[in-house]
């Protein structure tokens, strides 16, 4: 499985301890912050890596079990899908033909 920013989503300010973002999509909507693990996780989300892949890295770089890394990065990509930051596809967009869509 692998994650992308969503298509709509654009960085509108970057600060020392992370980013806000933009759904450029939704007149109104507001803008998240992220902090600068969340920022550094988003990055990875480019649909090059497996969920997995990332998972692995996060662990690697915060010094957590396999088991603490899966349920934190789960949480976060699970909130992130929820805001509308992120898709979830399952090969990645290299492999995909079809494009990303919008979802609302």
């Amino acid at each position: 499985m692998f994650a992308v920013k969503h298509p709509d989503i654009r960085e509108i300010k970057r600060k020392t301890s992370g980013v806000i973002l933009e759904r450029s999509h939704r007149p109104g909507a507001r803008d998240i912050e992220l902090d600068a693990m969340g920022e550094s996780v988003l990055q990875k989300l480019e649909g090059h890596k497996s969920l997995e892949a990332v998972r692995a890295e996060f662990a690697a770089e915060h010094r957590l079990s396999p088991l603490e890394s899966r349920a934190l990065l789960l949480s976060f990509l699970r909130d992130l899908r929820q805001r509308g930051l992120i898709q979830l596809i399952q090969s990645s967009p290299e492999e995909s033909s079809a494009p990303l869509r919008p979802t609302p």
